[in-house]
């Protein structure tokens, strides 16, 4: 018959505690249940013949930073200043994040197929401290107190490294290929943005409930992120396998995610036209990376393993994370969302002449056929998105189409093309004209849109 005793647990700060404090006990001789809650600063063991004594679980745990006691504690009253301390800290960090987003540093750099690898890597750098780091390093920020559980109290710094090590293993290795991939092919793979969007959207969520356990919602304490059992069937009885194989692949998988300063390095990747060349600019690229996410990485492991800051650090990333989910959903989906919605863009979805203001006259197409190429001229707004956003070309006409940004694109809309007439996407980067010049070939409505394919204009043929 199994019986049941509850003990008071001093030192839980984090759901990865309550995993610790649960695997340990599981491990011990007659014990058949624990269940832990940092919530309530408890334990429940689960336990047949000699009940557990607090000598016992004391010394099983001397030197983890736990102790147990007899009484059930009562809720911990805390100051004010105590409670808004990590919304204080979560703000400064949000605010230095924004500061450098919306300093338009990937202008610093052009990347171009024939960009030096010291370039590439400074690009990836300035990416690795701006918009690639509120997702990518949001993840690594959610994803740390799990990878600690696997380790316990006991295990070393170096133990304790070696997760985000192969996290960034996995990121190296799943972008190398891939630039080795779009060098080889060219232009004919892109990520879809329908997996792009998904990925997003699956990233965001997983973000979410590990923020919220890290704030000690005990609604969502008890839910264990893991990848599907099928999958992983031949690791799970291995415990040093799954420690190595699931940071290798939520590495790998971020390969998905996008970036604007992604888009642009696998653009050049696509017009190196090279296997080799492709796949150098993308190591280097995501190499540049790694240096801010390491840091994100290592500094979590070094606050939450310390005891004084710990709380404080687990509620402030907690906060952190829930902000980047926020951010990022909105730079993916927002500007979509608002200029599908707006009269300019209902307009450049209806057939051509149907907008005389938006659609080039007959008379300015007949006067520009005498030319070696209609030039097409449009301006970009980070508020307005392009304008005008609607046109009318010529089957087998030259089409010179100028894209002159007054702002810099961010997050999904920081890059242009035009499926079918140009397949690169093109970055938006404030004073630098694009230049695009094609001959459509067969008639129809060609879409502008970013590199995700968020409609953006359209361009008619007849």
């Amino acid at each position: 018959m199994i019986s049941h005793v509850t003990y008071s647990v001093y030192g839980m700060h984090c759901p990865s505690c309550e995993m610790i404090i649960e695997k340990k006990l599981m491990k011990q001789d007659g014990i058949k249940s624990a269940e832990a809650s940092v919530s309530a600063s408890i334990v429940t063991i689960g336990f047949e013949g000699k009940r557990p004594s607090l000598e016992e679980l004391n010394g099983m745990f001397a030197g983890s930073g736990y102790s147990f006691a007899e009484n059930i504690p009562l809720k911990n009253s805390r100051s004010i200043y105590d409670r808004t301390k990590p919304l204080a800290l979560a703000g400064m960090v949000a605010g230095v994040f924004f500061a450098l987003s919306s300093t338009g540093l990937s202008s610093l750099v052009m990347i171009t197929p024939e960009s030096t690898y010291g370039a590439l890597f400074l690009f990836g750098l300035l990416a690795g401290i701006s918009s690639c780091a509120a997702l990518t390093g949001g993840l690594v920020l959610s994803l740390s107190s799990r990878w600690l559980a696997g380790y316990g109290a006991e295990g070393s710094m170096s133990q304790k490294t070696i997760p985000h090590l192969l996290f960034n293993a996995g990121r190296i290795a799943a972008y190398t290929l891939l630039g080795a991939l779009l060098g080889l092919a060219g232009e004919t793979i892109r990520i879809s943005s329908f997996v792009s969007s998904a990925a997003v959207i699956a990233v965001s969520l997983l973000m979410l409930v590990l923020a919220l356990q890290m704030l000690g919602f005990t609604s969502f304490s008890r839910m264990r992120i893991a990848l599907p059992k099928k999958l992983l069937a031949h690791i799970q009885s291995k415990e040093a396998g799954g420690r190595v194989t699931h940071p290798l692949l939520a590495g790998s998988l971020t390969v998905l995610l996008p970036c604007g300063f992604t888009m642009i390095a696998e653009g050049a990747a696509m017009l190196s036209g090279s296997a080799l060349q492709g796949m150098l600019i993308m190591f280097f690229f995501v190499l540049g990376t790694t240096p801010a996410l390491l840091g994100i990485g290592f500094s979590s492991i070094r606050l939450s393993s310390d005891r004084k800051t710990s709380p404080l650090f687990m509620k402030t990333a907690g906060l952190l994370v829930i902000f980047f989910v926020v951010y990022n959903l909105i730079v993916q989906f927002a500007p979509a969302i608002l200029m599908t919605s707006t009269p300019a863009y209902q307009a450049a979805v209806t057939p051509a002449g149907s907008d005389p203001a938006l659609t080039l006259q007959a008379s300015e197409v007949t006067a520009v056929r005498k030319a070696v190429a209609k030039t097409v001229s449009i301006v970009y707004t980070d508020s307005r998105d392009i304008a005008p956003n609607s046109f009318t070309v010529n089957k087998g006409e030259l089409v010179r189409f100028e894209v002159n940004p007054s702002d810099t694109g961010r997050g999904c809309m920081s890059t242009i093309m035009i499926p079918g007439l140009w397949e690169r996407a093109e970055p938006l980067i404030k004073g630098k004209k694009i230049i695009m010049e094609f001959t459509p070939k067969v008639t129809g409505s060609y879409k502008i849109t970013c590199a995700m394919g968020v409609p953006r204009g359209i361009i008619h043929v007849r």
